[in-house]
């Protein structure tokens, strides 16, 4: 072996794993196809969470008992295309609040509860890779970031303005805000060309992408070209929009004004006529719809202020009790419906007199209770205009930048609380043994997709983390059993939730920025951001842009090796495992001409068997795969010794221990299971 050569991982301690064929709905099969090829370690999973709900449970226990016999490292990839923890469904571009929760409540509980189920065989804990989502977050451009940060620099006042206005939009702390001196301080998405955002409804269920994009113009006063980052037209969207909300109220306001002038005179005409009874009730109709439009709109712009605004308790509390008012009143209103029902019996059946008495004492009360309810709305309008003028507007507009990490945490939450209660109601000691605790709640980690997808930016990435960290530990907190017993595992519920939750860089992923003009060097210090929260990494080859999965080295670029070279003192560390993701190798068709996948990852002291495509510059010693039984190349198999059995077969358990459902302890593959 030439010794001269850089070896990346010379200080990597294994396993070197790989992941299965997540199109392929024979997981076990896969599994054991990969442990064959010579791997240490295997990640199973599916793309659609159907496909992985389709797999019975004896092929999960399957997997985690060979895992065992093999000493494999086992981990598990939720489904990808249709898991998607921020609740934005990629196929029509909508944050569901419903569609959320069922990601929560099915699909990934399904992936939680199959790992720890598979853990509790296994007798290790498992960890979930889950992506951070397949929803555009924001359009990148390095020439374009490059040229904001420069003309922030070269313009404080304009930096300012963008600090105060994220300031006042609620996403930076106005006491860090006054430590930021530098653009390069500021979140990442303020560069960005475009960003989404989406606009809630009423009530927070469902909700639309759009887009905000940034913008340049000319200043003839000083002929300078100007800048507008996508926080200043962030800025004005919710301005233009929440004013356009309270003019649609006070516009509202007035054509009711005009509606009753209008409809006094007509529904006079029924108050000595019993014959135009049906007059008041049409009346009735038109104010009560107006009225209830109008409440909408109200109760719309409390609770976004409830929710996104900069108002204290005490003035929510003001708001609320007018509301209340409105309430009262409409109450009243409906009163009237059921006084005019009863005056259209009066009309077919009592004497006329009595009809024109009842008649004008409805008719008083409708436009008293109208127009003070008027009055009432035209004060409220005007009171939180008053307010917003004074502290600002509330967000309308969302950025997906900033709200989806608090999304995805929810989502986590539900899913951990679920498990949790499934663990109580059917494994109940597991939650007094705190070393079967540690073993059977699956360890998280968030993988960054496609550049401009969700999570895909350092700063975003954390937030991912740190979110999802909290939301497991509020979980914990609240529970006084489960916080005992973690706490006598790990000391503290912090120590804890930084163990159980962290990243999984996929390093051909952000190798993808590439094709937006980002150089090597950009990537390298994204790394470093992110390095103290790495607990995972997926190892690939991107090729021009593209997420090609070929083998690491088969680029005339230098990234890849540039990444692992970084991350060569975290390799070294226990704990954190890399896995292979050969999909390109397959989706090419190369393996049908050169056979499996790993002799070229490894250097095999100048032996080839494939002299017809020769891949000299492996980063990966073949040392770290000796003494494994199962190491081969294709050319050479007669040393196979893995041991298969069906999970369907009469035999299946028969040789395995006790504790793996066997009749007896037997040795397989080297491995003495007494």
């Amino acid at each position: 072996m030439n010794d001269n050569k850089i070896k990346v991982l010379d200080k990597y301690p294994g396993p070197f794993g790989t992941s299965t064929n997540p199109g392929v709905v024979n997981q076990l099969k896969e599994f054991e196809s990969k442990v064959r090829q010579g791997y240490t370690g295997v990640e199973v999973g599916t793309l659609h969470s159907k496909v992985f709900a389709s797999i019975p449970k004896q092929i999960w226990e399957e997997i985690a008992r060979s895992a065992y016999i093999n000493d494999i490292k086992l981990t598990v990839h939720a489904p990808v295309q249709d898991l998607q923890i921020t609740g934005f469904d990629p196929e029509t571009g909508i944050h569901n609040e419903q569609y959320r929760k069922t990601i929560s409540n099915s699909k990934l509980f399904a992936v939680i509860q199959a790992a720890g189920e598979m853990a509790n065989i296994y007798g290790r804990n498992i960890l979930v890779n889950v992506h951070a989502g397949e929803v555009y977050s924001a359009q990148w451009d390095k020439q374009w970031e490059e040229k904001v940060k420069g003309y922030l620099r070269q313009n404080p006042q304009a930096f300012n303005e963008v600090k105060n206005k994220l300031v006042t939009l609620g996403y930076l702390d106005p006491n860090k805000a006054k430590q930021i001196n530098s653009p390069d301080q500021l979140p990442s998405w303020v560069f960005a060309k475009a960003i989404s955002v989406y606009y809630p409804d009423s009530y927070f269920n469902v909700a639309e992408l759009r887009s905000i994009r940034a913008s340049e113009y000319y200043d003839p006063a000083t002929g300078h070209v100007n800048i507008k980052t996508v926080v200043d037209n962030l800025y004005e969207q919710n301005w233009r929009e929440w004013h356009k909300i309270l003019g649609s109220i006070h516009s509202a306001a007035a054509e009711l004004k005009n509606i009753l002038v209008g409809i006094t005179p007509e529904a006079g005409k029924a108050l000595y006529d019993p014959s135009k009874v049906g007059l008041f009730y049409n009346a009735y109709s038109i104010l009560k719809a107006k009225y209830s439009k109008i409440e909408e709109n109200l109760y719309d712009l409390y609770t976004r202020l409830k929710n996104f605004g900069h108002l204290n308790e005490q003035e929510l509390k003001q708001i609320r009790q007018r509301l209340n008012k409105l309430k009262e009143i409409r109450d009243k209103l409906q009163e009237i419906e059921a006084h005019i029902n009863t005056l259209q019996n009066i009309a077919i059946s009592r004497p006329v007199e009595e009809y024109k008495q009842y008649a004008q004492y409805i008719f008083k009360k409708m436009l008293d209770y109208s127009y003070y309810n008027l009055q009432q709305i035209e004060e409220l309008s005007n009171e939180l205009g008053k307010i917003t003028m004074q502290k600002g507007v509330p967000r309308i507009y969302l950025p997906v930048p900033e709200h989806a990490p608090e999304l995805a945490a929810k989502t986590i939450k539900e899913t951990y609380e679920r498990y949790f209660r499934y663990i109580k109601e059917k494994h109940p000691d597991w939650i007094n043994d705190p070393e079967k605790l540690d073993v059977i709640i699956p360890s998280l980690v968030i993988e960054e997709s496609y550049p401009g997808f969700v999570g895909t930016r350092p700063d975003e990435w954390i937030k991912f983390i740190e979110n999802a960290r909290k939301a497991l530990k509020d979980i914990i907190e609240k529970d006084p059993q489960l916080k005992t017993q973690i706490k006598r595992k790990y000391g503290s519920i912090e120590k804890f939730v930084e163990e159980k939750v962290g990243a999984n860089l996929d390093i051909g992923h952000i190798k993808m920025y590439t094709k937006y003009g980002y150089t090597k060097e950009d990537i390298i210090n994204w790394l470093r951001q992110i390095k103290p929260y790495i607990k995972h990494l997926h190892i690939t080859e991107a090729q021009h842009g593209e997420d090609t999965h070929l083998l690491p080295g088969m680029s005339w670029e230098d990234i890849t090796k540039a990444e692992l070279e970084e991350l060569r003192d975290l390799l070294a560390e226990k704990g954190v495992y890399m896995v292979y993701e050969p999909g390109g190798w397959y989706a090419g068709q190369l393996f049908h001409d050169y056979g499996g996948e790993l002799p070229y990852i490894l250097e095999y002291n100048g032996f080839n068997p494939y002299s017809n495509l020769s891949y000299t510059d492996a980063l990966f010693k073949p040392e770290y795969f000796m003494g494994h039984p199962t190491l081969y190349t294709p050319l050479h198999t007669p040393q196979i010794t893995v041991t298969q059995y069906s999970p369907f077969a009469a035999y299946t358990f028969s040789n395995l221990p006790p504790h793996l459902g066997g009749r007896t302890a037997q040795t397989f593959s080297g491995k003495n299971l007494d």
